[in-house]
Protein backbone atom coordinates (compact mmCIF):
# COMPACT_ATOMS: atom_id res chain seq x y z
CA UNK A 1 0.00 0.00 0.00
CA UNK A 2 1.15 3.91 -0.77
CA UNK A 3 1.60 5.91 1.99
CA UNK A 4 -0.86 8.62 2.10
CA UNK A 5 0.09 12.45 1.28
CA UNK A 6 -2.19 15.50 1.72
CA UNK A 7 -1.27 18.03 -0.84
CA UNK A 8 -3.17 21.29 -2.03
CA UNK A 9 -2.49 22.92 -5.57
CA UNK A 10 -2.42 26.73 -4.86
CA UNK A 11 -2.85 29.55 -6.76
CA UNK A 12 -2.55 28.13 -10.09
CA UNK A 13 -3.69 29.71 -13.55
CA UNK A 14 -7.66 29.52 -14.76
CA UNK A 15 -8.43 25.81 -16.03
CA UNK A 16 -5.75 24.29 -13.94
CA UNK A 17 -6.21 20.69 -13.80
CA UNK A 18 -4.63 18.89 -11.37
CA UNK A 19 -4.33 15.20 -12.46
CA UNK A 20 -3.00 16.69 -16.10
CA UNK A 21 0.10 18.10 -15.04
CA UNK A 22 3.50 16.47 -14.28
CA UNK A 23 3.69 16.93 -10.39
CA UNK A 24 0.94 15.31 -9.85
CA UNK A 25 1.02 12.69 -12.32
CA UNK A 26 4.96 11.54 -10.63
CA UNK A 27 3.63 11.87 -7.35
CA UNK A 28 0.92 9.64 -7.86
CA UNK A 29 3.57 7.03 -8.96
CA UNK A 30 4.75 6.83 -5.62
CA UNK A 31 2.06 8.08 -3.14
CA UNK A 32 -1.69 7.85 -2.78
CA UNK A 33 -2.62 11.88 -2.75
CA UNK A 34 -5.11 13.54 -0.91
CA UNK A 35 -6.17 17.08 -2.02
CA UNK A 36 -6.88 19.27 0.44
CA UNK A 37 -7.16 22.38 1.12
CA UNK A 38 -4.13 24.61 1.69
CA UNK A 39 -4.34 25.13 5.39
CA UNK A 40 -5.14 21.48 5.82
CA UNK A 41 -2.22 20.22 3.69
CA UNK A 42 1.04 18.91 4.75
CA UNK A 43 1.99 20.06 0.86
CA UNK A 44 1.19 22.46 -0.96
CA UNK A 45 2.40 22.81 -4.86
CA UNK A 46 2.18 26.78 -4.90
CA UNK A 47 2.31 28.99 -8.27
CA UNK A 48 1.56 33.10 -8.85
CA UNK A 49 -1.68 33.44 -9.77
CA UNK A 50 -3.01 34.60 -7.09
CA UNK A 51 -1.97 35.19 -3.56
CA UNK A 52 -3.22 32.14 -1.50
CA UNK A 53 -0.11 30.86 -0.91
CA UNK A 54 1.01 32.92 1.68
CA UNK A 55 -1.48 31.29 4.51
CA UNK A 56 -0.77 27.73 2.96
CA UNK A 57 0.70 26.02 6.36
CA UNK A 58 2.39 23.24 5.03
CA UNK A 59 5.39 23.15 3.02
CA UNK A 60 5.75 24.67 0.18
CA UNK A 61 6.81 23.75 -3.44
CA UNK A 62 6.46 26.75 -5.87
CA UNK A 63 6.38 26.32 -9.35
CA UNK A 64 5.26 28.72 -12.20
CA UNK A 65 5.25 28.97 -16.11
CA UNK A 66 6.48 32.60 -15.61
CA UNK A 67 9.95 33.75 -15.60
CA UNK A 68 9.78 34.09 -12.37
CA UNK A 69 13.42 34.13 -9.75
CA UNK A 70 13.26 31.84 -6.51
CA UNK A 71 12.23 33.05 -3.13
CA UNK A 72 13.84 30.87 -0.61
CA UNK A 73 12.16 32.81 2.15
CA UNK A 74 8.64 32.31 1.36
CA UNK A 75 8.85 28.76 0.09
CA UNK A 76 10.98 25.28 0.63
CA UNK A 77 11.30 24.20 -2.31
CA UNK A 78 11.47 25.93 -6.02
CA UNK A 79 11.19 24.52 -9.61
CA UNK A 80 12.31 27.42 -11.70
CA UNK A 81 14.64 28.17 -14.95
CA UNK A 82 17.85 29.89 -13.31
CA UNK A 83 20.88 27.37 -13.41
CA UNK A 84 21.69 27.50 -10.08
CA UNK A 85 22.05 25.05 -7.34
CA UNK A 86 20.78 25.03 -3.56
CA UNK A 87 21.15 21.72 -1.47
CA UNK A 88 18.12 19.67 -2.17
CA UNK A 89 15.91 22.87 -2.76
CA UNK A 90 15.42 23.86 -6.08
CA UNK A 91 15.63 21.84 -9.53
CA UNK A 92 15.32 23.13 -13.04
CA UNK A 93 13.11 21.88 -15.70
CA UNK A 94 12.11 23.58 -18.53
CA UNK A 95 9.34 24.92 -19.08
CA UNK A 96 7.45 23.47 -21.99
CA UNK A 97 8.47 19.58 -19.84
CA UNK A 98 5.85 20.63 -17.38
CA UNK A 99 2.78 20.89 -18.77
CA UNK A 100 1.27 17.10 -20.42
CA UNK A 101 -0.19 19.14 -23.06
CA UNK A 102 2.68 19.72 -25.02
CA UNK A 103 3.65 15.95 -24.98
CA UNK A 104 2.33 15.57 -28.81
CA UNK A 105 4.63 18.56 -29.67
CA UNK A 106 7.44 16.78 -28.06
CA UNK A 107 6.55 13.92 -30.07
CA UNK A 108 6.57 15.45 -33.31
CA UNK A 109 9.63 17.71 -32.55
CA UNK A 110 12.06 14.63 -31.44
CA UNK A 111 11.06 13.03 -35.08
CA UNK A 112 10.99 16.28 -37.34
CA UNK A 113 14.20 15.61 -38.81
CA UNK A 114 12.89 12.12 -40.13
CA UNK A 115 9.50 13.26 -40.80
CA UNK A 116 8.68 14.04 -44.76
CA UNK A 117 8.19 18.21 -45.13
CA UNK A 118 5.53 19.03 -47.83
CA UNK A 119 6.01 22.24 -49.28
CA UNK A 120 5.22 25.28 -48.39
CA UNK A 121 4.30 28.22 -50.46
CA UNK A 122 3.64 30.74 -47.52
CA UNK A 123 6.44 32.89 -45.75
CA UNK A 124 5.84 33.12 -42.20
CA UNK A 125 3.15 33.07 -39.13
CA UNK A 126 2.91 34.21 -35.68
CA UNK A 127 0.15 32.89 -33.27
CA UNK A 128 0.11 35.66 -29.88
CA UNK A 129 -3.12 36.51 -28.29
CA UNK A 130 -1.41 37.92 -25.05
CA UNK A 131 -0.47 41.85 -26.27
CA UNK A 132 1.21 42.74 -22.89
CA UNK A 133 4.57 40.74 -23.57
CA UNK A 134 7.89 42.63 -24.49
CA UNK A 135 7.88 45.46 -27.29
CA UNK A 136 10.49 43.35 -29.13
CA UNK A 137 8.03 40.98 -30.09
CA UNK A 138 6.40 43.87 -32.18
CA UNK A 139 9.58 45.26 -33.27
CA UNK A 140 10.42 41.72 -34.69
CA UNK A 141 6.92 41.35 -36.54
CA UNK A 142 6.58 44.62 -38.32
CA UNK A 143 10.37 44.35 -39.21
CA UNK A 144 9.67 40.89 -40.66
CA UNK A 145 6.43 42.04 -42.28
CA UNK A 146 8.46 44.93 -44.59
CA UNK A 147 9.95 41.68 -46.35
CA UNK A 148 7.12 39.87 -46.70
CA UNK A 149 3.55 39.66 -44.95
CA UNK A 150 3.64 37.53 -41.72
CA UNK A 151 0.09 36.60 -40.81
CA UNK A 152 -0.65 36.59 -37.40
CA UNK A 153 -3.26 34.21 -36.28
CA UNK A 154 -3.93 34.65 -32.63
CA UNK A 155 -6.37 37.17 -31.20
CA UNK A 156 -3.42 39.87 -30.70
CA UNK A 157 -2.81 41.81 -33.80
CA UNK A 158 -4.63 39.27 -35.69
CA UNK A 159 -4.72 40.10 -39.51
CA UNK A 160 -6.27 36.52 -41.03
CA UNK A 161 -9.54 37.39 -40.45
CA UNK A 162 -10.32 35.45 -37.22
CA UNK A 163 -10.38 37.81 -34.59
CA UNK A 164 -10.95 34.60 -32.10
CA UNK A 165 -7.67 33.24 -32.93
CA UNK A 166 -7.53 30.38 -35.11
CA UNK A 167 -8.64 27.28 -33.53
CA UNK A 168 -5.59 24.55 -34.35
CA UNK A 169 -2.09 26.55 -34.00
CA UNK A 170 -0.15 23.60 -35.62
CA UNK A 171 -1.77 23.11 -38.53
CA UNK A 172 -1.70 26.94 -39.00
CA UNK A 173 1.95 27.12 -38.72
CA UNK A 174 1.95 23.79 -40.81
CA UNK A 175 1.11 25.80 -43.92
CA UNK A 176 4.20 28.34 -43.44
CA UNK A 177 7.85 27.67 -44.07
CA UNK A 178 8.76 29.86 -40.81
CA UNK A 179 7.30 30.52 -37.94
CA UNK A 180 7.69 33.46 -34.97
CA UNK A 181 8.50 31.32 -31.65
CA UNK A 182 9.23 34.75 -29.79
CA UNK A 183 8.73 34.87 -25.61
CA UNK A 184 7.02 36.97 -23.94
CA UNK A 185 9.89 38.23 -22.07
CA UNK A 186 13.68 37.79 -22.53
CA UNK A 187 15.10 35.63 -19.44
CA UNK A 188 17.96 32.86 -18.83
CA UNK A 189 16.54 29.88 -19.04
CA UNK A 190 13.38 30.36 -19.79
CA UNK A 191 12.24 28.78 -22.90
CA UNK A 192 8.89 28.04 -23.17
CA UNK A 193 6.22 26.11 -25.59
CA UNK A 194 6.26 28.38 -28.61
CA UNK A 195 9.82 26.94 -29.51
CA UNK A 196 8.73 23.12 -29.22
CA UNK A 197 5.42 23.93 -31.06
CA UNK A 198 6.86 26.10 -34.03
CA UNK A 199 9.51 22.93 -34.36
CA UNK A 200 7.07 20.45 -34.02
CA UNK A 201 4.90 22.00 -36.87
CA UNK A 202 7.83 21.26 -38.99
CA UNK A 203 9.00 24.59 -40.15
CA UNK A 204 11.96 26.81 -38.99
CA UNK A 205 11.39 28.96 -36.09
CA UNK A 206 12.85 32.10 -35.58
CA UNK A 207 13.14 32.36 -31.84
CA UNK A 208 13.66 35.40 -29.56
CA UNK A 209 13.89 35.23 -25.93
CA UNK A 210 16.12 33.01 -24.02
CA UNK A 211 20.11 34.11 -24.00
CA UNK A 212 20.79 30.59 -23.53
CA UNK A 213 18.22 28.41 -26.14
CA UNK A 214 20.99 26.38 -27.55
CA UNK A 215 22.26 25.05 -24.37
CA UNK A 216 19.16 22.55 -25.24
CA UNK A 217 18.19 23.40 -29.22
CA UNK A 218 20.37 22.90 -31.99
CA UNK A 219 21.26 25.78 -33.26
CA UNK A 220 21.79 24.46 -37.35
CA UNK A 221 17.52 24.01 -36.73
CA UNK A 222 16.37 27.41 -36.33
CA UNK A 223 17.02 31.27 -36.58
CA UNK A 224 18.18 32.48 -33.21
CA UNK A 225 17.28 36.33 -33.14
CA UNK A 226 19.40 35.88 -29.98
CA UNK A 227 22.52 35.36 -31.49
CA UNK A 228 22.78 38.97 -33.57
CA UNK A 229 24.04 42.28 -32.91
CA UNK A 230 20.48 43.54 -33.74
CA UNK A 231 16.96 42.63 -35.28
CA UNK A 232 17.72 43.43 -38.85
CA UNK A 233 20.95 41.61 -39.04
CA UNK A 234 19.17 38.62 -37.41
CA UNK A 235 16.10 39.12 -40.03
CA UNK A 236 19.17 39.36 -43.51
CA UNK A 237 19.31 35.53 -42.32
CA UNK A 238 15.86 34.77 -42.48
CA UNK A 239 15.66 36.82 -46.27
CA UNK A 240 18.83 34.76 -47.23
CA UNK A 241 17.12 31.55 -46.04
CA UNK A 242 13.51 32.32 -47.77
CA UNK A 243 15.71 32.41 -50.93
CA UNK A 244 18.09 29.87 -51.19
CA UNK A 245 15.50 26.45 -51.20
CA UNK A 246 19.13 23.98 -50.36
CA UNK A 247 19.70 25.78 -47.30
CA UNK A 248 16.28 25.75 -46.22
CA UNK A 249 15.88 22.16 -46.70
CA UNK A 250 19.40 21.61 -44.84
CA UNK A 251 17.82 23.23 -41.90
CA UNK A 252 14.53 21.53 -41.95
CA UNK A 253 16.23 18.24 -41.30
CA UNK A 254 18.36 19.13 -38.57
CA UNK A 255 17.53 17.76 -34.91
CA UNK A 256 15.73 19.91 -33.56
CA UNK A 257 17.31 19.03 -29.70
CA UNK A 258 20.98 18.79 -29.09
CA UNK A 259 20.64 16.17 -26.73
CA UNK A 260 17.75 13.86 -27.49
CA UNK A 261 17.49 12.47 -24.46
CA UNK A 262 17.30 15.94 -22.55
CA UNK A 263 13.87 16.12 -21.61
CA UNK A 264 13.86 12.70 -20.20
CA UNK A 265 16.50 13.28 -17.89
CA UNK A 266 14.96 17.00 -16.91
CA UNK A 267 11.76 14.39 -16.14
CA UNK A 268 14.27 11.82 -13.86
CA UNK A 269 15.54 15.17 -12.01
CA UNK A 270 12.26 15.95 -11.19
CA UNK A 271 11.06 12.82 -9.70
CA UNK A 272 14.11 12.72 -7.63
CA UNK A 273 13.76 16.22 -6.27
CA UNK A 274 10.23 15.05 -5.13
CA UNK A 275 10.48 12.02 -3.82
CA UNK A 276 13.70 13.53 -1.88
CA UNK A 277 10.35 15.79 -0.17
CA UNK A 278 8.15 13.29 0.17
CA UNK A 279 9.84 10.34 1.70
CA UNK A 280 11.39 12.65 4.47
CA UNK A 281 9.31 13.12 7.82
CA UNK A 282 7.52 15.86 7.37
CA UNK A 283 9.16 18.25 10.16
CA UNK A 284 12.40 17.19 8.37
CA UNK A 285 11.39 18.03 5.11
CA UNK A 286 10.67 22.01 6.14
CA UNK A 287 13.89 24.25 4.97
CA UNK A 288 12.38 28.00 4.55
CA UNK A 289 13.59 29.63 7.67
CA UNK A 290 11.15 30.05 10.80
CA UNK A 291 13.21 32.70 12.66
CA UNK A 292 11.79 36.20 13.60
CA UNK A 293 13.02 37.59 10.49
CA UNK A 294 11.45 35.11 8.55
CA UNK A 295 8.29 35.82 10.03
CA UNK A 296 8.00 39.43 9.32
CA UNK A 297 9.13 38.86 5.81
CA UNK A 298 5.78 36.79 5.33
CA UNK A 299 3.59 39.59 7.06
CA UNK A 300 5.33 42.11 4.99
CA UNK A 301 4.23 39.71 2.17
CA UNK A 302 0.72 39.89 3.38
CA UNK A 303 0.40 43.84 3.80
CA UNK A 304 1.61 43.70 0.48
CA UNK A 305 -1.28 41.85 -0.79
CA UNK A 306 -3.58 43.82 1.02
CA UNK A 307 -2.60 46.65 -0.04
CA UNK A 308 -3.19 45.48 -3.80
CA UNK A 309 -6.72 44.48 -2.53
CA UNK A 310 -8.16 46.98 -0.36
CA UNK A 311 -9.05 49.97 -1.41
CA UNK A 312 -7.52 53.80 -1.14
CA UNK A 313 -7.46 54.63 1.80
CA UNK A 314 -4.15 54.00 3.18
CA UNK A 315 -4.48 51.65 5.32
CA UNK A 316 -2.60 48.61 4.09
CA UNK A 317 0.29 50.48 3.24
CA UNK A 318 0.13 52.25 6.90
CA UNK A 319 0.50 48.64 8.19
CA UNK A 320 3.37 47.69 5.57
CA UNK A 321 5.39 50.68 7.35
CA UNK A 322 4.26 49.36 10.60
CA UNK A 323 5.84 45.93 10.31
CA UNK A 324 8.84 47.49 8.07
CA UNK A 325 9.59 49.69 11.51
CA UNK A 326 8.98 46.68 13.67
CA UNK A 327 11.33 44.31 11.92
CA UNK A 328 14.33 47.31 12.38
CA UNK A 329 13.35 47.76 16.00
CA UNK A 330 13.65 44.20 16.38
CA UNK A 331 16.91 43.91 14.49
CA UNK A 332 18.27 46.67 16.62
CA UNK A 333 17.76 45.72 20.15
Amino acid sequence: MKELKKIAFVGFWKGFDVEQNLIFKILSKHYDLKICDRRSADYSICSLYNDDFIDATGIRIFYTAEAVAPDFTLFDYFIGFDELKFDDRYVRVPNYVMNLKYQDDINLLMRRHKDRHHDREKFCCWVCSNGSGDETRDVIFDKLSNYKKVDSGGRYRNNVGCDGGVCDKRAFQENYKFSLAVENTSYRGYTTEKLVEAFAAGGIPIYWGDPDVTKEFNPKAFVNLMDYSSIDEGIEVVKKIDQDDELYNEMVSQRALINQNSMEKSIDELEAFLINIFDQPIKEAYRRPHGQTAIWVNKMAQAGIMKRNTDKNGWALRKLLQLAKGLINWRNN
